[in-house]
């Protein structure tokens, strides 16, 4: 997307006074009430981000830089890998960088016995007080263990209004972007898509 194209759109609150000076300055008699002219224009601009949704791409709001990680990789590692990066979760790869999973924090949770956890507070009492938490246990696993299969892809010609409304069903957050041969190229979050409903064409 150029940058002209990648501008934020920033909706405008109109006041009633703005309406009626504008409408004051257009030639000839509009019949139109100010209640009417404020509905149009909602319900326009509405319309016009769920075209724009529809229209864009994943391809042109991916991240292509992904943060991945290799299903043979140790829990452990794989752990401080999404800990320096500061994401909650990854695509899975294998040795020809094809997707075969997807792995998030959630998935450490339950395989640390504390699935349900919503804080970090609540991890930490939990593993203190020894009643669920079996982290040191996970050291040696794998990813592949873990990890949620088959993992949910998208293409990078998905539209981005699609893939809204499939992380709505399936209840995810992100999605790895794959070409044709299943490799990874690209990954869009629930944060990417909102990001693109404020960007005008």
């Amino acid at each position: 997307m150029s940058s002209e194209n990648s501008d934020a759109c920033i909706q405008v609150n109109f006041s009633d006074e703005d309406i009626l000076k504008a409408m004051s300055e257009i030639p000839g008699h509009l019949d139109i009430s100010l209640g009417d002219f404020k509905e149009i224009y909602t319900k326009a601009y509405e319309q016009a981000i769920k075209r724009f949704t529809r229209e864009i791409r994943l391809s042109e709001i991916m991240t292509r830089q992904v943060v991945s990680l290799y299903q043979d990789d140790t829990l452990e590692h794989g752990a401080m890998i999404l800990a320096r990066k500061n994401v909650s979760g990854a695509p899975v790869i294998d040795a020809d960088s094809r997707v075969v999973g997807v792995v998030s924090e959630k998935d450490f949770f339950n395989a640390a016995g504390v699935g349900g956890i919503r804080t970090v507070m609540e991890l930490i009492a939990e593993c203190l007080s020894g009643t669920r938490c079996i982290v040191s246990g996970l050291r040696k696993g794998l990813v592949r263990e873990i990890m949620r299969k088959p993992p949910f892809t998208a293409s990078p010609e998905t539209s981005a209004h699609e893939l809204a409304d499939i992380f709505v069903t399936r209840n995810i957050n992100r999605a790895p972007i794959i070409n044709e041969n299943g490799i990874l190229i690209g990954i869009v979050t629930r944060t990417d898509l909102v990001r693109s409903t404020l960007r005008r064409p």
